[in-house]
């Protein structure tokens, strides 16, 4: 990357886009904490993308989900609950609305994740990603290889959450997608 330079509103949903190669999942990395840019700054609520209180708020559903197979929907969540120390009062019953949020039904969270379709390991993630009610949320690629009706209900709750003041910063390679989605759109290039 090299001469990026942007700011994201409070609530504002925006797309990133490029070609393959241009930086896009590697601005996320930085945005994140994840990376850190040989100059330049970048901040969060003014403070560093890797600040404690900042992954507190923040949600991510990355390109490559890596999950663990033999646990169930369910105990993934469950885990990740745990993970950002959660009230563990809570705990099943707001493991139960994300999934639901993102139209998987109890069966599904009794399943395997090594039997899931990769559109069901989309929204698993993506309720992995909305535990807590994140304030700032990424999106890595989030509609790939999900069904037509995925697609609908992504965009939903994207619009919900937006609504509601969340910042969701979405990367993809699918220019219609991220129009129909996205307030605002940055270009990559390069």
């Amino acid at each position: 990357l090299d001469g990026v330079s942007l700011s994201v509103q409070t609530g504002e949903t925006l797309g990133i886009i490029g070609p393959n190669g241009a930086g896009k999942t590697t601005l996320l990395g930085c945005l994140l904490g994840f990376l850190r840019p040989d100059s330049g700054h970048i901040q969060v609520d003014g403070r560093a993308p890797d600040d404690l209180d900042v992954r507190a708020y923040t949600g991510y559903l990355p390109e490559r989900l890596v999950l663990d197979r033999w646990m169930t929907g369910s105990e993934f969540l469950r885990y990740h609950h745990d993970l950002a120390r959660l009230d563990r009062a809570t705990r099943d019953a707001d493991c139960e609305t994300a999934l639901d949020r993102v139209g998987l039904d109890r069966a599904a969270g009794l399943q395997r994740i090594g039997r899931y379709s990769r559109g069901m390991l989309q929204r698993l993630g993506l309720a992995q990603a909305l535990l807590g009610s994140p304030r700032l949320l990424f999106l890595d690629e989030p509609i790939s290889g999900v069904d037509p009706a995925g697609v609908l209900l992504f965009r939903r709750l994207l619009a919900e959450m937006s609504a509601q003041g969340v910042t969701i910063v979405v990367n993809s390679h699918q220019l219609a997608e991220v129009e129909r989605v996205c307030s605002r759109v940055v270009f990559v290039k390069k």
